[in-house]
């Protein structure tokens, strides 16, 4: 395989999303899979599976910070805005404590955004 190649791993069969659901199914507390997940229903348009997943992510792994980018943009894109802000502010503020310079602003401008 040469460097840089992305690699699509398949479980015999199965399309992306049954590949997810049995990868998550073997590691239930991987942040990532739920993130995958997540982003797999969206993709899928399947917005209360998605919905659930966010929910969870922010329930359960409030410090997986790749989840407060997505969830916000999946709330805006359904006119939420008031919940992407507050998903956005939430983020924000973590990836401020964990010294994320490059995430809080990327949070930081998608709350500037949604004020404008």
């Amino acid at each position: 395989m040469k460097a840089g190649e992305r690699v699509y791993f398949y479980y015999c069969g199965m399309n992306r999303l049954d590949t997810l659901l049995k990868m998550a199914a073997d590691k239930p507390h991987d942040p990532f899979l739920q993130y995958a997940l997540a982003l797999e229903y969206v993709s899928l348009q399947q917005a209360d599976k998605a919905l659930a997943f966010f929910a969870a992510l922010i329930e359960e792994h409030p410090a997986y910070l790749p989840t407060y980018y997505q969830y916000g943009q999946w709330l805006e894109s359904n006119g939420q805005n008031t919940e992407a802000l507050r998903i956005y502010t939430q983020g924000h503020q973590l990836a401020l404590q964990l010294h994320d310079t490059k995430t809080a602003r990327e949070l930081q401008q998608a709350m500037d955004n949604i004020e404008d």
